[in-house]
């Protein structure tokens, strides 16, 4: 199986980070995230593009395999919002 260029946006969060963790066994994966929850204790501490995704414009992803977008703001488990 040939390894994808995939780009996660939303790949630091509660989801992205999990499906980041499996997906880097086997394909080259880069994250966009607001990094709004970056200092929750989540697994994931790889490097990411500090973005958030609707700023996020078709040039940039044009050269990915495979564009998955997970970000949101589901809920407010800080309290913060």
């Amino acid at each position: 199986m040939k390894k994808k260029k995939i780009l996660v946006i939303g790949g630091n969060g509660y989801l992205g980070s999990a499906l980041c963790e499996r997906l880097k066994k086997n394909h080259y994966i880069n994250s966009y995230d607001s990094g709004y929850f970056e200092n929750c204790f989540l697994k994931k501490k790889d490097p990411f593009i500090r973005k958030r995704a609707e700023l996020v414009i078709e040039n940039e992803i044009k050269n990915f395999d495979v564009v998955i977008l997970l970000a949101a703001f589901s809920n407010d488990p800080l309290h913060v919002l």
